[in-house]
């Protein structure tokens, strides 16, 4: 190396260095690296290369006008200024990712505790109608334990219960016992229960000793009705199985055919329709009628072919396709009744009293007026409204004048023989 360097421009500075006379330091300078290979091409259609870090040297002493500079010093800070630019460019960067992170999270965080926030607030809202519910339900009485075994009385006599000469023995009030404990399940040592026990067994053998003298026989038929309305659905073959079960079903049986025989029974229908609410009025509304004239002209026409002597099967089975009529009750109210009595009255839904006394006070073949049926909207039922109007043909009806089948086995029991050990 000579007493004097001139400085090569390095690509992409702003300024050069150029004709300064530079005198080497007495201190010996580091080896310098080898040349890289891109150094001495032509770079200007190229990306620039990456720029050398300054090498410290010691600082160089210029003669001229006696002023010294530091040459290393001005470019090692040319570098150390892009470096810095650098430096800050990547600074900023990272601290925007920083900040992008930062935001990232929280929001991911706000998210997250809002969701289970939510959760915690559906769930609180369920355990507290559950809380409710169960609070509800913890208010009704507990229902007491129940016994292991029945308390089965010592037996005095020879059977548990005669009847007009119908014996249950006490082997079969015992069995009777076990079954009302396990598949009733009741409290057969309850006094109260006892004595209901009791009184069915004594109307069971009054029912069977009576039938006896009647000469009623049961058919498959029967047995198969009177189990549906007994039970109400349809039992299983090992509910069936139990002789008690059967026993039941045979009384309900019993007592369907004396109601046929001695308690006054209505067989024949009522058509009923709506005579105000919504679709009526809608409907009276689009023809520009009055609803109540709207729906007098439609029950009117069954009504004058009840008097005529239509049955109300036929007349009921076309309303359900009398399109005029299901506008304005969707679902026709309509009902054909079979052996209906006073006893199921008693059960019915209908709420008008007014409605018995007219079907009760009807004869065979006889047709009522048409009249307003009218049906509480309260609970207490002292509010009384206009529901709908309705007729009632009465096609058959027996002939006897009990109008309860509880009158009639108070007069059978009246006259009967019990002998009870129980």
């Amino acid at each position: 190396m000579s007493d004097s360097v001139k400085p090569t421009q390095v690509p992409g500075e702003s300024a050069q260095i150029s004709g300064v006379d530079l005198v080497l330091p007495s201190v010996q300078p580091p080896a310098i690296p080898p040349e890289p290979a891109w150094m001495g091409k032509d770079t200007s259609s190229s990306a620039s290369p990456r720029k050398l870090e300054a090498i410290p040297e010691q600082p160089f002493q210029q003669k001229t006008a006696g002023e010294t500079t530091d040459l290393a010093e001005n470019a090692s800070l040319t570098y150390s200024n892009d470096d810095n630019e650098e430096n800050k460019l990547k600074k900023s960067v990272n601290l925007l990712s920083v900040i992008l992170t930062i935001v990232t999270l929280s929001l991911t965080t706000f998210l997250s505790l809002s969701y289970l926030n939510t959760r915690k607030d559906l769930k609180k809202i369920d355990e507290d109608i559950t809380a409710d519910s169960l609070s509800e339900e913890i208010e009704l009485p507990p229902l007491p334990p129940l016994p292991a075994r029945p308390d089965y009385p010592a037996r005095i006599g020879d059977f548990a219960l005669s009847v007009n000469g119908e014996i249950l023995s006490w082997d079969e009030y015992e069995k009777i016992l076990d079954y009302e404990l396990k598949q009733t399940r009741i409290d057969v040592n309850d006094p109260t229960v006892r004595v209901h026990i009791k009184d069915s067994l004594v109307q069971r053998l009054l029912i069977f000793s009576k039938v006896k003298e009647l000469g009623i026989v049961l058919s498959k038929e029967d047995l198969t009705k009177a189990e549906m309305s007994y039970f109400g659905h349809a039992i299983s073959e090992e509910l069936r199985s139990y002789p008690e079960t059967q026993k039941k079903i045979e009384t309900q049986a019993y007592k369907e055919k004396i109601t046929e025989k001695f308690i006054r029974w209505l067989d024949g229908g009522f058509i009923l329709i709506e005579m105000g609410g919504p679709r009526v009025e809608a409907v009276a509304k689009k023809k520009g009628v009055d609803p109540k004239e709207l729906s007098m002209s439609l029950i009117k026409p069954y009504h004058e072919r009840a008097k005529k002597g239509e049955s109300m099967k036929t007349l009921i089975e076309e309303i359900k396709g009398d399109q005029e009529f299901l506008e304005v009750n969707r679902t026709p109210q309509s009902a054909v009744f079979e052996r209906y009595t006073k006893d199921s009255s008693l059960d019915s839904e209908w709420e008008d009293p007014n409605f018995y006394e007219i079907l009760f006070s009807l004869l065979p073949n006889e047709t009522s007026d048409i009249f307003v049926l009218r049906h509480p909207n309260d609970k207490e039922r002292n509010i009384w409204v206009d529901y709908g109007y309705c007729f009632i043909k009465v096609e058959q009806a027996s002939k006897e004048q009990i109008d309860y089948f509880k009158d009639w086995l108070e007069a059978a029991k009246s006259q009967a023989q019990i002998n009870s050990n129980i």
